[in-house]
């Protein structure tokens, strides 16, 4: 039986009425002053430890809030729960503080002002921090404060199955082939919205770029523009 045949066939049973998916999110943003730079001050004390809290980490940056939901079967559920994690933090940040909405950092005066996120003196703790020291490193702590956000979906077993993914190869298989088409077909996703509306000079400061020339003929890098 063809694929195509097989989706006719379950779609006749309501397979995709009864279609099991669970659904989570990370979403990262970073946190601001009021005059619009990165904030030099440490993790929130109302927001709990950055290394326990299982709903609101840090990313790279000690600035960068990561909001973590639970795993939800229902898309209305998820997003309520991200939406009161949002609430929650902005009734805790600083006075001077707000969550800064786009993708690509705001204009950075200085890169080394930019703190990297600790995680107390336990040695998992001190493991996290000296990884993201690493990854200053490599790539540069602003380049690191790009924010963004990660959906995670699985379908259950059950649905899997009934597609005839049965095996664990043939589950891996079956994701696989669920990204590639994704990128495939679904490309307008990405680009109407997976963007951020500007990009500032500071981002590349100091090193040698071709950076308009890259964004006038390409949509990556948040597919941004720009701006002094």
């Amino acid at each position: 039986m063809d694929f195509h045949t097989l989706l006719e066939n379950l779609k006749k049973k309501s397979f995709f009425s009864n279609l099991s998916i669970a659904r989570g999110i990370e979403k990262e943003s970073l946190r601001i002053t009021k005059d619009g730079f990165i904030s030099k001050n440490g993790h929130p004390i109302g927001l709990g430890s950055s290394y326990t809290n299982p709903s609101i980490t840090t990313d790279f940056a000690e600035s960068l809030i990561e909001m973590v939901t639970p795993v939800y079967d229902n898309v209305d559920d998820l997003y309520k729960k991200l939406e009161t994690l949002h609430f929650f933090i902005n009734q805790n940040l600083e006075d001077e503080e707000m969550l800064w909405p786009f993708s690509m950092p705001p204009k950075i005066l200085n890169e080394s002002s930019i703190k990297i996120a600790t995680y107390g003196d336990t040695n998992m703790g001190k493991l996290k921090h000296v990884y993201r020291k690493g990854l200053a490193i490599r790539y540069g702590k602003t380049m690191q404060c790009v924010a963004g956000i990660h959906y995670n979906f699985s379908i259950s077993k059950e649905s899997l199955e009934k597609l005839g993914y049965k095996n664990r190869k043939d589950k891996d298989d079956a994701y696989l082939n669920l990204i590639r088409n994704f990128k495939r077909l679904f490309w307008f996703v990405l680009i109407e919205f997976g963007n951020s509306s500007l990009i500032d000079k500071s981002f590349v400061s100091g090193r040698e770029h071709n950076i308009i020339k890259y964004l006038a003929v390409s949509s990556k890098l948040r597919m941004s523009y720009m701006i002094a």
